[in-house]
């Protein structure tokens, strides 16, 4: 309508810490656990991209949400301002994690092999599926261990947002095997479906065709 202010129709398009965090919690979270890892230590890396955020002291880890034992623990040890402690609990972790998805990789390429291994072919092309993807996510968590193992020595993490950054980089950190799964048992039914596609006896055609 021409009465109308155009001021009260416009859109804000800024986002602020909280529109941030709630995004990558309730949409990043569930479909790329790795991703929000690494937006998470982005976010509180001083040399990535810092949240907005208050500077309140730590009074005690009941203050700092957690919602597995490994995580609270890890509040105590940084409430009670140790550390090391706390630090080499989150790197153990990521070793724990890297172990959990190099087997989860055997296993499903046996698995994969077993069920569909029908050719050579076919058991090369499954093999190649699943090792890429653990290739990819051994080599995201020693790139995540580092930075965290970096964290310990640049923030003082005397803050309640600190600790509760930390915090819930643990949680992540203790996703990505359950969400590592799903990604190797769709490679297994990609990697047999890919040689279909290339074995067939018309594959020369849709290739010709690209």
């Amino acid at each position: 309508l021409p009465d109308e202010d155009p001021i009260d129709n416009t859109i804000d398009d800024t986002l602020g810490s909280d529109d941030i965090i709630d995004v990558i919690k309730n949409f990043i979270a569930e479909r790329d656990p790795m991703l929000q890892l690494f937006l998470s230590i982005c976010f509180i890396h001083p040399s990535c991209y810092e949240l907005d955020s208050t500077s309140s002291t730590i009074l005690s880890h009941h203050s700092i949400s957690s919602s597995t034992p490994l995580s609270q623990k890890l509040a105590i040890h940084l409430s009670a301002r140790r550390t090391e402690t706390a630090r080499n609990i989150l790197v153990k972790e990521v070793m724990k994690v890297q172990t959990d998805i190099k087997a989860l990789m055997f296993k499903y390429i046996q698995e994969g092999v077993g069920a569909r291994g029908v050719s050579v072919l076919a058991t090369k092309t499954i093999i190649d599926s699943i090792k890429d993807i653990w290739l990819s996510l051994n080599g995201d968590l020693e790139y995540a261990k580092s930075s965290i193992q970096e964290l310990f020595y640049l923030l003082p993490l005397d803050t309640k947002e600190q600790v509760q950054a930390m915090v819930d980089i643990a949680e992540v950190v203790q996703r990505i095997p359950a969400k590592t799964e799903l990604l190797l048992e769709e490679a297994t039914q990609e990697g047999y479906q890919q040689y279909v596609r290339s074995s067939s006896w018309d594959s020369w055609k849709r290739q010709g065709g690209d």
